[in-house]
């Protein structure tokens, strides 16, 4: 939920976790480190905001911004069960 937020801006991940959770503690409660390491890098890596998205597409067309928009997700997404797979190997538990 908190990503499809982020969308708008990025810094609405953390706000959506603030209004689902309500304190820190319950957020630190609701997931393991290597969660949280794989969503900051998630986060980081997926799209960016969709005024962003929209300067894509102005200055070049669609296709470009939706090719853009698939890459950047593609690579979130590796990395993300990369840091998954790796931290469980490594034993940082899930």
């Amino acid at each position: 939920v908190s990503l499809l937020f982020g969308i708008i801006a990025k810094e609405n991940v953390i706000s959506t976790y603030g209004v689902l959770y309500g304190t820190a503690a319950a957020i630190r409660s609701a997931m393991t480190p290597l969660q949280a390491y794989v969503l900051m890098a998630v986060t980081t890596l997926y799209i960016p905001c969709i005024a962003t998205i929209g300067a894509i597409r102005a200055e070049s067309n669609w296709k470009w911004a939706a090719l853009a928009t698939a890459y950047m997700i593609t690579v979130a997404s590796i990395v993300g069960i990369l840091i998954w797979h790796v931290g469980l190997l490594l034993g940082w538990g899930a």
